[in-house]
């Protein structure tokens, strides 16, 4: 009787209790008012993969201020492409390190 009541009290303990490193990694994060500003910088690490190599080759996303990402463009013909897309741009962003981490995009 006793070993089966010791057997059920683990099973209730580790069924609610555990977390999956990831799962706790970003709860970190975000109990410690940085999970934003991770995400930033995930965006800046992962530009080839947002926009593909034939953008990134003529691109160089520089920093993230106050929701605004902001990227040099080698050529005004480029700049006007991309300002054309930047909605499209911000979705996969989005969808790659959540909503919100980023506002908006100036091409310069």
């Amino acid at each position: 009787m006793e070993h089966a009541r010791h057997k059920r009290k683990g099973k209730r303990a580790s069924k609610g209790g555990a977390v999956g490193v990831s799962t706790a990694l970003h709860s970190m994060l975000r109990d410690l008012g940085i999970d934003r500003t991770v995400a930033r910088y995930d965006v800046i690490n992962s530009w080839p993969d947002i926009v593909g190599e034939k953008i990134a080759r003529v691109t160089v996303p520089e920093r993230v201020d106050r929701g605004i990402l902001f990227v040099s463009v080698t050529t005004a013909a480029w700049r006007t492409e991309l300002t054309l897309n930047r909605t499209a741009i911000l979705k996969k962003i989005n969808a790659l390190v959540g909503s919100g981490a980023v506002k908006d995009i100036r091409f310069r």
